[in-house]
C-alpha cells in the first residue's frame, strides 16, 4: 500500500511539473512568433511547440496559432496537454485524499477548475498569452 501512495505521488508531482513546464514553453515559444519576420521561422516555432507536447501533426497541413495553442494547452484528447496533466495530477490527488493535507487537495482542485474556467472565458490567443507569467 505504501508503494501505491509513493507512486501516485511521484506522479502526481510530473504532471503538475510537466504542465508547469510546458505552459512556460508555450509561452516563451508564442512571443518568439511575434519577433519572427518569416511566416517560415513561426512555422517552425509552432512545431517546436506541438513537439514538445508530444503531439502528432501532418507535415503537409499548414499550422494555425490557434489551433496549437488549444490543442496542446486544453485538449483532453492529447495526453500532453496542459489540461489533461492537470486532470491526472487531479484523479491522483483525488484517490489520495485520505492520506494527503487538504491543502493539497484544494490547491490540486483549485488549479483544475481555474484551468476549467480559463477554458470558457478564452476567446483568442491573445486572451491566453496575455496574462501575467507567474
Amino acid at each position: 500500500m505504501l508503494v501505491r501512495i509513493a507512486e501516485s505521488l511521484y506522479w502526481t508531482g510530473r504532471y503538475i511539473k510537466r504542465a508547469m513546464y510546458l505552459a512556460k514553453f508555450m509561452r516563451v515559444q508564442y512571443f518568439s512568433t511575434l519577433d519572427a519576420s518569416m511566416a517560415l521561422n513561426i512555422e517552425f516555432t509552432l512545431r517546436s511547440i506541438l513537439n514538445m507536447a508530444g503531439s502528432t501533426h501532418d507535415f503537409e497541413k499548414e499550422l494555425n496559432e490557434q489551433e496549437v495553442l488549444v490543442k496542446v494547452g486544453f485538449d483532453l484528447e492529447n495526453p500532453a496537454s496542459i489540461l489533461s496533466t492537470i486532470v491526472a495530477a487531479r484523479e491522483n490527488t483525488r484517490a489520495l485524499r485520505h492520506v494527503l493535507s487538504s491543502e493539497v487537495w484544494e490547491s490540486t482542485n483549485v488549479m483544475y477548475h481555474l484551468l476549467k474556467i480559463i477554458l470558457w472565458t478564452i476567446s483568442s490567443k491573445e486572451d491566453f498569452m496575455s496574462s501575467p507569467p507567474k
